[in-house]
């Protein structure tokens, strides 16, 4: 099991091969050496229980927990159409976004700026 493995097994996020996908172990090997480098990520989809009914006990945007601890240096930001999982904590920040909505896209980058690294 990688670091990212139990990182993501950590937050139940649906990532992780003990729980559901195996693309950690993916994300691994593509990722790990540049954790240090890595300043902003955007994730598409911010996740919430209703959405997620394969993983017990998930929590809302379970991924973006996950990638703050594995990249130490970095933004984490998260965008979905549902309103009601928004929040913002400690390096991570969602925004209300319509990924089929061209214009709604372009506010996203706006809001994150255009340097988001993965």
């Amino acid at each position: 099991m990688t670091k990212l493995c139990e990182i993501a097994f950590k937050y139940k996020t649906d990532k992780c091969p003990q729980i559901y996908h195996f693309y950690t172990e993916y994300y691994y090997g593509v990722l790990n050496n540049k954790r240090e480098s890595i300043k902003k990520v955007l994730e598409l989809g911010v996740g919430s229980v209703a959405t997620m009914p394969h993983c017990p006990d998930y929590k809302r945007g379970a991924s973006l927990y996950m990638w703050r601890e594995f990249f130490p240096n970095a933004q984490i930001y998260g965008a979905d159409n549902d309103p009601s999982i928004m929040f913002k904590e400690n390096r991570i920040e969602t925004f209300l976004c319509d990924q089929s909505n061209r214009e709604s896209l372009e506010a996203l980058i706006k809001k994150t700026g255009s340097d988001i690294d993965l």
